[in-house]
């Protein structure tokens, strides 16, 4: 559930940052296959964004990144636990 948050928590601010640039500057952004931003410059300003598929494979990307790290210091926590000495019990 972490993975999923911080997954739609970091797509939801690398788009917002991107609308808002584009917004702002009047300059039209695109990643093709994942997200376009189209700036209207004359008249009231505006922008639109339009989303495409590639997102879910950006989504599934960042969800991997995210997760693998804590996956492996886990493990290497397991695999340290199990190779550390036993005590030999010379003190009972």
């Amino acid at each position: 559930m972490r993975t999923v948050l911080l997954t739609a928590t970091g797509l939801a601010v690398a788009l917002m940052l991107m609308f808002a640039i584009a917004f702002v500057t009047g300059i039209s952004m695109a990643v093709p296959g994942v997200v376009a931003v189209e700036s209207v410059v004359t008249g009231p300003p505006s922008a639109s964004m339009t989303v495409g598929p590639g997102l879910l494979l950006v989504a599934v990307v960042l969800a991997v990144l995210i997760e693998v790290p804590g996956r492996l210091r886990a493990r290497r926590a397991l695999a340290a636990q199990r190779t550390a000495p036993q005590p030999c019990g010379a003190g009972r």
